[in-house]
């Protein structure tokens, strides 16, 4: 009885640790991926200041492909937090998305989600 236990124990603890693990936050300002998608070569990257903020990513392959960044700022004049969402049109080989911000926002951290249409192939969550 106490093998099963410790067993199931050992099985729960890994698993904590592995989900744990893809849900905190990476605290990076910039963050560069590649890989390989249908035997073509494919490349993201993701910069983050508390000022801007962008996506790109790059295809060999004949599938379209598109950036998406959902951001959390805020306002320093009312101290209220906002969120912005941002999607490059799905293109081929090359796609691009940013956002800049004003004199008086302060970017808190952005999720960046890479596809290849039809599939999510990376995401990453950035802050300062």
């Amino acid at each position: 009885m106490k093998s099963k236990y410790r067993k199931s124990l050992s099985i729960i603890m890994i698993l904590v640790i592995l989900v744990s693990h893809s849900i905190i936050p990476v605290s990076a300002s910039s963050d560069y991926y590649e890989s390989t998608y249908n035997n073509y070569d494919y490349y993201c990257f993701s910069e983050f200041t508390t000022g801007s903020t962008y996506g790109e990513m790059g295809y060999d392959g004949p599938n379209r492909i598109c950036v998406e960044i959902y951001l959390v700022f805020r306002n320093n004049l009312n101290m209220l937090y906002y969120y912005s969402q941002v999607t490059s049109t799905a293109v081929l080989s090359y796609s691009y998305c940013g956002i800049d911000g004003g004199p008086n926002e302060t970017f808190i951290f952005s999720d960046y989600t890479y596809t290849i249409m039809p599939n999510q192939v990376y995401f990453i969550e950035l802050d300062s």
